[in-house]
C-alpha cells in the first residue's frame, strides 16, 4: 500500500537529516527548521512526504466513502502545506503547524471514542502529555518529532484499518455479484 511507503520514505529522511546535520543540533531543532540548513531539501521532502500521507489517508477514506474522514485529512494535508511554504517563525506557519496537529490529536481522539477502543484511547491522550514532560528536559524540537513520529504511526495504523475495510468491501462486492449470478442462473433454468 501506498501509505505504508510513505511512511518508510519519511522515516528514511527524518534519519538521514539527522545523520546528514552539519551544525550537530538536529536533535534539538523543530522540522520545519532542517529547510534552513544545508542539506535544506531533506527537510522539503520530510514536508512533502508527510503532505502525501495525508492525501493518501484522505484517499482511502474517500474510496471507503467515509468522508467526514476524507475531508479531516485534506484540511491537516493543507495545513501541513501551509506551514511547509511559509517561513520557519511567521505566524502562519505556527497556525498550519497547530491546526494539523490538534486536527489529527482531535480526529484520532473521535475515532477511538467513537469505536469504543477505551484502552487505546487513554494511551492516545497520554501519550502527547507525556512527550510533553520529557520535551520540558530537551526542548520544543524533541517534543515535536516525538508528536511527528506518534502521529504518523497514528496514521500509519488507520490506512491499514482502511486497506483491511477495503479488502473486507471487495470480499462482500464479490460474494453478493457471485449469489446474483447463481439467482439469475436458478432463474434461466427455471424457465
Amino acid at each position: 500500500m501506498l501509505a505504508h511507503g510513505l511512511v518508510i520514505a519519511f522515516l528514511l529522511a527524518f534519519v538521514g537529516g539527522h545523520l546528514a546535520d552539519q551544525r550537530g543540533d538536529a536533535y534539538t531543532r523543530p522540522m520545519s527548521l532542517f529547510r534552513d540548513v544545508e542539506p535544506a531539501w531533506i527537510g522539503y521532502v520530510m514536508f512533502g512526504l508527510l503532505i502525501a500521507l495525508g492525501m493518501e489517508t484522505a484517499r482511502s477514506a474517500a474510496r471507503l466513502r467515509y468522508w467526514s474522514q476524507a475531508g479531516v485529512n485534506v484540511l491537516i494535508a493543507t495545513a501541513l502545506a501551509v506551514t511547509a511554504l511559509t517561513p520557519s517563525f511567521d505566524s502562519l506557519h505556527v497556525l498550519g503547524a497547530n491546526v494539523a496537529m490538534i486536527t489529527l490529536l482531535v480526529n484520532t481522539t473521535w475515532l477511538l471514542f467513537q469505536h469504543e477502543q477505551w484502552f487505546w484511547l487513554v494511551i492516545h491522550i497520554t501519550t502527547p502529555a507525556t512527550l510533553a514532560m520529557g520535551a520540558l528536559a530537551n526542548g520544543y524540537g524533541v517534543w515535536q518529532k516525538g508528536m511527528i513520529l506518534y502521529f504518523l504511526a497514528t496514521t500509519a495504523i488507520l490506512n491499514h484499518c482502511f486497506a483491511q475495510c477495503m479488502a473486507q468491501s471487495r470480499r462482500e462486492e464479490r460474494e453478493r455479484a457471485a449469489a446474483a449470478r447463481r439467482r439469475m442462473r436458478r432463474k434461466a433454468i427455471a424457465k
